[in-house]
């Protein structure tokens, strides 16, 4: 079913002004616009059945969510390529992927709560998009048959730390890692050109769990980094640098290209919000006797 005109033409607006508030001005039409239960069609042609209610979730359907990072992942996606979706929702990432790849490609998306494991099973249907596969499990620095998920009253917010979400339900979910999950489906980690993750704090746990198909891979990584639940662990945005550096990585933030920066931005104790960080690796040296990392105008991976 197509948008009504009236949410559509404003939500072709907060895509051309780009003023801030005119997502939620869009979800609040949404929410008095829209029917419950109904399935509609994205700006992009996407079929998503949405709660109009959620404010994500309408701006899903509106074309209006995380607009440049969806953009930034489509810039880097080449066609018949493999990308990983760590953090599924209602499958937006996934579909956008999916569609970028192509049938010659594969999408995983792993999603462990299981109200939005459904809704992305069903996302995926509708779509008529066979080549994403769904996995409802978490994904973690290893594997155990059972972990410990705290599910959020709002959806997306769940997580496998503890204290992220105020009176959470607990239940428990199978869980895996990402190299474990990679041997099991002889996925080859040359064939990825995306990864994904959006995990709600867990982040550090998941890059731990896949280090070896990052050494062996040189696909673009986007990780939302969350200082604030990170350093409930005893943690940090460091650390997730670290170890991204460590596997040949260099980050970049919004625009922000020096690792010296990228940590101050994630490390401002003033800031309570997560940051979407892009983790890429140098481009390979043409030539081995090139002078030193970097000559060729690009950044290596650490200072």
């Amino acid at each position: 079913m197509k948008l009504p005109a009236a949410l559509r033409a404003w939500a072709y607006l907060a895509r051309r002004i780009q003023a801030p508030g005119a997502t939620r001005v869009a979800a609040s039409l949404a929410s008095r616009l829209l029917e419950p239960g109904r399935v509609y069609r994205s700006p992009d042609g996407l079929a998503l059945r949405v709660d109009p209610g959620d404010v994500y979730q309408a701006a899903m359907v509106l074309g209006l969510y995380e607009v440049r990072q969806l953009g930034t992942m489509r810039r880097l996606l080449t066609p018949e390529s493999t990308v990983i979706d760590v953090g599924g929702h209602l499958g937006l990432y996934a579909l956008v992927a999916a569609r970028q790849v192509g049938r010659g490609g594969a999408v995983h998306s792993f999603e462990p709560d299981p109200r939005l494991a459904a809704r992305l099973r069903e996302h995926v249907r509708l779509n008529r998009m066979d080549w994403v596969c769904v996995n409802e499990l978490a994904l973690a620095e290893r594997t155990e048959p059972r972990a410990r998920l705290y599910l959020a009253d709002q959806l997306g917010w769940s997580s496998l730390v503890p204290g992220t979400a105020t009176g959470a339900t607990e239940i428990e979910v199978p869980q895996r890692s990402f190299d474990d999950y990679a041997r099991e489906v002889s996925l080859d980690p040359s064939e990825i050109s995306f990864i994904k993750i959006d995990v709600e704090g867990a982040e550090l746990s998941v890059l731990q769990g896949m280090s070896a198909t990052l050494r062996a891979s040189r696909a673009a990584v986007m990780v939302e980094v969350s200082g604030p639940r990170l350093r409930t662990q005893g943690a940090s945005p460091r650390a997730v640098v670290d170890l991204m550096a460590a596997l040949g990585y260099y980050p970049r933030l919004a625009g922000v290209r020096q690792r010296r920066a990228v940590l101050a931005a994630l490390s401002d104790s003033k800031d309570p919000g997560a940051h979407d960080v892009l983790f890429a690796k140098p481009p390979a040296a043409a030539n081995p006797c090139r002078a030193h990392p970097g000559s060729d105008g690009t950044e290596p991976p650490a200072d």
